[in-house]
């Protein structure tokens, strides 16, 4: 079997992390888009100590606190990874870990390693990651004369700040954790500033914004949508397949393809996007520690 080996990641490797990448991107986007920001926090598993081509390399991860992994084949090298991964996690580069993210199986792989150094996840969200290669399909019904989709900027942080905190609330809160609105704030600012954020503004509500949607995270063939949230007093009125729509029609259009991560017990979720034209592909975890 090959020799692998666990290196820092160079500013010469950024190409060649892409182009391996490529393949997974849909699972990992957000890891991916980290690549534009440069090598540091990259780790490579590598067949050589200074890869050359992205045949030589076999995974990646990013960690700052947070450990962002792609390794698609350490079920073929599943010793030697542990071996490098309790290296690692012994080394002066691990500190503590608040998330570990990544497609389940091999979530699961790294967390059973940090698990005999008593390093327990306190809570796990399972996922189904969904994509979509296909024209999105029409919402079944037209927004009313009083409705209207809009491409939000920063001077409409106050108007999205509802919906991105129950957003926030019910989507990604661990269980009795309290959501401030000065984290909704810097959240929603940021997402204001890097991403795309569309809205539906419903002149039967005074023109208040009454669903959400946004990019999470930018890829160089994929764009992770999130933040899809519709007041619940404005349901049933096809504003997130519109918003949905819309979206994903604007990320095509640039020639990308857009995926989303859905809980895998949102069965309303699900249903609606496997309508829009969305399919089921790989299982991802987060676990929080």
């Amino acid at each position: 079997m090959d020799k692998l080996f666990l290196i820092q990641c160079q500013a010469s490797h950024i190409p060649l992390l892409q182009e391996f990448s490529l393949p997974y991107e849909h699972t990992c986007v957000e890891l991916c888009s980290f690549l534009k920001k440069g090598p540091e926090h990259f780790f490579i598993f590598t067949l050589c100590e200074n890869p050359t081509t992205s045949k030589h390399i076999q995974g990646f991860f990013h960690f700052n606190k947070t450990m962002h992994i792609c390794i698609p084949f350490f079920e073929s090298y599943k010793d030697t990874y542990k071996t490098l991964l309790k290296s690692f996690f012994t080394s002066d580069y691990f500190d503590y870990i608040n998330l570990l993210v990544g497609e389940k199986t091999s979530a699961d792989f790294v967390s059973s390693i940090l698990n005999e150094f008593s390093i327990l996840p306190k809570h796990t969200n399972l996922y189904k990651v969904m994509t979509l290669t296909d024209e999105p399909a029409l919402p079944p019904e037209s927004l009313s004369a009083d409705d209207e989709i809009k491409c939000c900027t920063k001077q409409n942080i106050n108007e999205l700040f509802n919906l991105q905190k129950y957003y926030l609330i019910k989507e990604v809160a661990l269980p009795n954790q309290k959501i401030t609105d000065s984290e909704v704030n810097l959240m929603l600012s940021n997402i204001l500033k890097n991403q795309l954020v569309l809205a539906v503004s419903s002149g039967l509500n005074d023109d208040e914004f009454v669903s959400k949607v946004n990019t999470n995270a930018i890829g160089s063939k994929w764009i992770q949508l999130g933040g899809i949230y519709t007041d619940p007093f404005n349901r049933r009125n096809y504003y997130a397949w519109h918003l949905i729509y819309t979206i994903c029609k604007r990320i095509q259009k640039n020639h990308k393809n857009p995926c989303l991560f859905v809980k895998n017990n949102n069965t309303p979720a699900l249903a609606l996007y496997k309508k829009i034209g969305f399919k089921e592909q790989e299982d991802f975890t987060i676990l929080y520690f």
